[in-house]
Formats: structure tokens, C-alpha cells, sequence
């Protein structure tokens, strides 16, 4: 990042590209870490922008929508936990053109200083899991 923008270096070839930003965004490869300061209550929603980068040079900015889905109970092999479910699905008229599979899904501890304990998306065929506490 330089100023209002976004610098990809794509290492094969060495070529560069410059995205324009908003001083809004929210770089995808970091929300995990700023959802740890949802509001995580009943009816909690919010839009985010966020800037998803490929390896191929192009950088994206768009909006997606999170929603608080109440809790659920996780297991993953660090042990049982009771977790704040967040379901992350695309914003604008493109969330609602979008399949079910192209929701993701949050899973934070319910602890003072929430953790993240499951990340999973059918759309990119991902699962995150807590290995140990």
C-alpha cells in the first residue's frame, strides 16, 4: 500500500500494477482479524469494503455483507467450543444474484477477547480450524 494505492508485484515476471483505493477499505487477507470486533448481538449486520488481490496482478474492491447468525456449538481438534457464527456473503446487486455456496462462514470464540475458532466457504472450498488452545 502507497498512499490511495494498492501496489501488486507479481514475483514470476516481475511486472507491477497500481489499484486506486479508498481510505475505507479492508484488505480481505486481514478480516478475520478486524471481525474480532463485530458487535456480536442478535440482528447485527454490516457492510464492509474489502480489496481481494490475485497473484495475476488484478486487485478488486468491493463490498461484502456480514450477519450475525447467533451462536453455535464448534468442534475442532483444540476441543468443543460455543462460538458467535458470522455468515460473510457478497454485497450489492451481485450478493443478491449470488448462489447460497458463495457465503462464507466465521466462527469466534465467545470470549472476552474473541478468537477465531472455524473459518469455512464452500465457495473457495476452504476450512480453517483451531488446532490447540
Amino acid at each position: 500500500y502507497k498512499g490511495s494505492k494498492y501496489i501488486n508485484k507479481y514475483i514470476p515476471d516481475g511486472k507491477t500494477a497500481e489499484t486506486n483505493i479508498s481510505s475505507d477499505i479492508i484488505d480481505y487477507n486481514s478480516l478475520a482479524f478486524v471481525l474480532r470486533g463485530f458487535p456480536f448481538t442478535n440482528g447485527a449486520k454490516l457492510d464492509l469494503k474489502v480489496l481481494i488481490n490475485s497473484t495475476t496482478l488484478w486487485a478488486k474492491q468491493f463490498t461484502i455483507s456480514i450477519k450475525y447468525m447467533g451462536k453455535a456449538d464448534i468442534t475442532t481438534p483444540a476441543g468443543k467450543f460455543t462460538c458467535h457464527k458470522l455468515e460473510i456473503m457478497p454485497g450489492g446487486l451481485i450478493g443478491l444474484l449470488a448462489p447460497k455456496s458463495a457465503r462464507s462462514y466465521f466462527y469466534y470464540s465467545t470470549d472476552e477477547t474473541p478468537v477465531l475458532v472455524k473459518y469455512e466457504s464452500k465457495f473457495d472450498n476452504a476450512t480453517i480450524e483451531l488446532l490447540e488452545k
